[in-house]
């Protein structure tokens, strides 16, 4: 069985909280608590929340186990904090900003990596899966040999590899709103090689792995553009509302 680590302290530009974004009727921390309490392979939740989303959680029965950490400055020192409540191989990180996904998306997603094999997993999506789903949403995507992919919004990771690979993680995370930094990061052949589309999935796989002491990092092409759908701008607000209302014309029609 798997622990979920639910991040949910995120916030919007203006402020307001992510978690407590309503969507379909339901606030986000609402929508993810309940996919993530129908995983059939998720046993534990750890929720990362700020005081306002844990009085909403407290009016939602879990059956699993679940705990609550509170949010704070330092994300990376919370999840460290969330992972002491661990007694799972496996760990699934993600956000609360991502609210088309549902249990079918969380189940599908671990049984896809489970069928790679590996200790570390991220989801990358094609943009025709995206658009074909989902179109006139606005994604930052990456050419890479194989086609042209946007990257997902959710971890699967050995527990054991978040020890190993502290100071590693901090530094990419503090790296990551800066593209020179990440590339120094990524390594000049692998810079060259995104950058003329020659960089297959598989040289950036080894290339991390390294990074990470040598773990089996796997990037798993899935078929869930749903993992790819997140709420950072005001504009990814108004994508939710059109697709709210699309699926009320579906229904109406129907």
């Amino acid at each position: 069985m798997i622990t979920a680590i639910l991040l949910g302290g995120g916030r919007l530009k203006n402020s307001q909280l992510k978690s407590l974004i309503s969507f379909k009727g339901k606030p986000l921390i609402v929508r993810l608590a309940d996919a993530l309490e129908k995983s059939k392979y998720v046993s534990r939740i750890v929720f990362i929340l700020p005081e306002e989303a844990k009085q909403l959680l407290e009016n939602y029965r879990l059956t699993k186990k679940a705990d609550v950490i509170d949010a704070g400055d330092d994300l990376i020192e919370r999840i460290y904090k969330a992972l002491e409540l661990v007694d799972t191989e496996y760990v699934l990180l993600l956000p609360v900003d991502v609210p088309l996904v549902d249990e079918k998306v969380v189940d599908g997603f671990i049984e896809e990596c489970m069928n790679l094999g590996g200790d570390a997993f991220y989801p990358i999506i094609r943009q025709e899966v995206i658009e074909a789903r989902f179109p006139g949403t606005r994604r930052t995507y990456g050419r890479l040999k194989e086609g042209v992919f946007t990257g997902g919004n959710i971890f699967l990771v050995k527990k054991d590899l978040f020890y190993i690979n502290r100071r590693f993680i901090e530094e990419i995370y503090q790296a990551r709103k800066s593209s020179l930094k990440m590339a120094r990061i990524a390594g000049l052949s692998v810079l060259l090689k995104g950058l003329f589309g020659r960089l297959k999935v598989e040289d950036a796989e080894r290339r991390v792995s390294r990074l990470f002491n040598d773990a089996r990092l796997k990037s798993v092409v899935t078929i869930y553009p749903e993992l790819g759908i997140d709420v950072d701008k005001d504009e990814d607000l108004e994508i939710l509302r059109k697709l709210e209302e699309a699926e009320s014309v579906d229904q109406l029609s129907q």
